[in-house]
Formats: structure tokens, C-alpha cells, sequence
């Protein structure tokens, strides 16, 4: 399902991953990254399939900079 943007995502979860080194806490934000795109994945092709033609989706996201590292 993410085919698409699989290159984008490997290249900031590496970034993550090696900058959670220089940060207490040992936080796994590089896998949580990949998880959060493929939940937001299955949860648009699941609206294909219950919205009706012609609906209309609004979808707020807000913006995260995890370690500083901001993609």
C-alpha cells in the first residue's frame, strides 16, 4: 500500500532512528512513523469503499517534528 512514498519513508525513518541515539528515552518514533502512514493508508482505502460517489472527506492533520527532524 505505500509503494508509492516507500522511499521517502525508509530515508526519514533512518534519520530517526540514528538520531534517537543523541536523545534520552530511546523513543522508537522511526517505526511509529511507518505504522502511522500504513493505518492512514488502510483508513483511505477504506473510505473508498463506505463513502458514497460524490462524498466529500475532510482530513486535518497537524505537523510533528520528532528529535527536531522535520520531513
Amino acid at each position: 500500500m505505500l509503494s508509492p512514498i516507500h522511499d521517502e519513508i525508509l530515508d526519514v525513518c533512518k534519520k530517526l532512528d540514528l538520531e534517537k541515539e543523541n536523545h534520552g528515552g530511546k523513543k522508537n518514533y522511526h517505526t511509529m512513523i511507518a505504522l502511522y502512514f500504513l493505518d492512514l493508508a488502510k483508513v483511505w482505502r477504506h473510505l473508498r469503499y463506505v463513502c458514497k460517489e460524490g462524498s466529500t472527506v475532510c482530513f486535518v492533520i497537524g505537523d510533528s517534528a520528532p528529535y527536531g527532524v522535520y520531513e
